[in-house]
C-alpha cells in the first residue's frame, strides 16, 4: 500500500489558492483515480456550526475538492454527513456545505434517510450499520478538519469515517466502549470494514484546545491528502505536537498491519514534516487511559477508578442556554433538565456518565467543560 502523504502549504480558502494547493498535494501523494467513477465526499459536519468556527470542513474547501474531481473525469459525485444530533440537512445549511453542494450541482445525501447496510467488522465489532451510500460509489474521500479531540485527543481521516454511522446510531458504540483503548479499536475495525479512501485534510484553520466542537480556531495554513489514513493521521498529529503513538487510533492500526507496520515507512512529499511541527498548539493533555485497568479488577473497583481519575463534563449554570441537546444525544441517559421555566439547568448522574464527552461535542453555547472531579 502506498504510504506517502502530500503537504502543501495554502494561507486561506480563497479558491485561487486551494484549487492548486490540493491538485499539488493529490499529485504528491499518488494513488487519486476518479475518471469515469462515482464518488461518495464525507465532510467532517460534527453540528450546524459557521465555517469561521472551524468545527467543521471549511465549504470553500468542499468546492475546491468538488473542482478538481470534476476536472479529473468523476462520473457522480455524491455528499452527506450524519450529525451525532443534529438534523443533516440544517446542519449542513448552518454550515454552508449544502449551499456549496447545491452550487457545484453536487447531490447532499442525508445519511439518516437513506438506507443503510451492513458491512462485515474486525476483531471487536462483527458488523457495522452504515449509510447504505457506500455501495452506490466506487470510492470514499473523506474531508476531515485538523482538530483536537477530548476523547480521543487528536480527529482526522480515521475518526471522520465514524459519521459513516448514520445519527444517534454512533450513542451505542460510546456506550459499549466508553474508554478510548476500546473505542481506538471500534474505530480501527471500521476503517478495516470499509472500502477504499481517500482523504484530503482541511488543515487550513484547524481547531485546538477543547475539541472537538468548543475549541478555537488556530491557523495552520496545510492542506494534505493521502490514500493512507494511517499515514495521514500520523503527520497531522506530528504536526499538531503530538507523539503519535499516544493517539489511541495509531498503535491498534499500525497493528492490524493493512496500512503498515512501522511509522518510519511513511513518506512526506512537499513541506517539511519536522519543520511544520506546531510547538504551542493547544492540545487535550495525554492522560494515563484506566480502559487496560477494566479487564483486571472487580467492576466496582474498576468505576471507583474511573470516577475518580478520568475528567468529568462540568455543566455551566451560567452560559447553558436549557436548549437539551445535550440530554437527547447522551447515549447513558446520565443527563437531565431540571428546574422551573426560565431558570432551567443540566443536572449529570456522575454514576452513570460514560466520559464519553458527546454532550460537550454537541453544546451550541459552550457551555460544557472538561475537568476532573478528584484528584489522584
Amino acid at each position: 500500500m502506498n504510504k506517502t502523504v502530500g503537504l502543501v502549504r495554502c494561507d486561506d480558502y480563497r479558491q485561487e489558492l486551494l484549487e492548486p494547493a490540493l491538485e499539488e498535494a493529490i499529485a504528491l501523494a499518488g494513488d487519486l483515480d476518479v475518471s469515469g467513477k462515482s464518488i461518495l465526499l464525507k465532510p467532517n459536519l460534527l453540528s450546524g456550526a459557521s465555517p469561521d468556527k472551524a468545527v467543521t470542513t471549511h465549504p470553500e474547501f468542499f468546492r475546491a475538492v468538488i473542482r478538481i474531481l470534476k476536472k479529473q473525469g468523476a462520473r457522480r459525485i455524491l455528499a452527506g454527513d450524519s450529525p451525532g444530533y443534529h438534523p443533516p440537512v440544517a446542519a449542513a445549511k448552518k454550515a454552508g456545505l449544502y449551499q456549496a453542494a447545491q452550487k457545484e450541482e453536487v447531490e447532499w445525501i442525508d445519511f439518516n434517510s437513506h438506507p443503510t447496510c451492513s458491512i462485515q467488522g474486525g476483531e471487536l465489532i462483527k458488523s457495522f450499520t452504515v449509510t447504505g451510500a457506500i455501495n452506490e460509489v466506487d470510492l470514499i474521500i473523506s474531508l476531515p478538519k485538523m482538530k483536537t479531540h477530548q476523547l480521543m485527543y487528536y480527529t482526522g481521516a480515521m475518526k471522520n469515517l465514524f459519521g459513516l454511522i448514520p445519527g444517534l446510531g454512533k450513542g451505542s458504540y460510546h456506550f459499549r466502549f466508553p474508554d478510548r483503548t476500546h473505542f481506538a479499536q471500534m474505530l480501527v475495525d471500521l476503517n478495516l470494514s470499509l472500502p477504499p479512501v481517500y482523504s484530503l485534510m482541511d488543515a487550513v484553520i484547524a481547531m485546538e484546545g477543547p475539541g472537538p466542537g468548543s475549541g478555537y480556531p488556530r491557523k495552520v495554513g496545510l492542506v494534505l491528502a493521502s490514500s493512507n489514513v494511517l499515514a495521514l493521521d500520523y503527520c497531522a498529529s506530528t504536526i499538531m505536537g503530538y507523539n503519535p503513538l499516544e493517539i489511541p487510533v495509531l498503535p491498534y492500526a499500525l497493528k492490524s498491519g493493512r496500512w503498515g507496520t512501522s511509522f518510519e515507512e511513511i513518506k512526506v512529499k512537499g513541506e517539511d514534516l519536522k519543520s511544520s511541527i506546531i510547538k504551542d498548539f493547544k492540545r487535550i493533555s495525554v492522560a494515563g487511559d484506566t480502559g487496560f485497568i477494566r479487564e483486571i479488577l472487580p467492576q466496582r473497583l474498576y468505576k471507583f477508578i474511573q470516577q475518580a481519575l478520568v475528567p468529568i463534563p462540568v455543566f455551566s449554570k451560567k452560559t447553558c442556554i436549557a436548549c437539551g441537546e445535550c440530554v437527547a444525544i447522551c447515549p447513558a441517559k446520565a443527563l437531565k433538565l431540571t428546574g422551573e421555566k426560565g431558570s432551567r439547568y443540566v443536572e449529570a448522574d456522575y454514576h452513570l456518565c460514560i466520559r464519553c464527552y458527546c454532550c460537550h461535542e454537541i453544546c451550541p453555547a459552550k457551555a460544557i467543560t472538561i475537568k476532573r472531579k478528584l484528584k489522584p
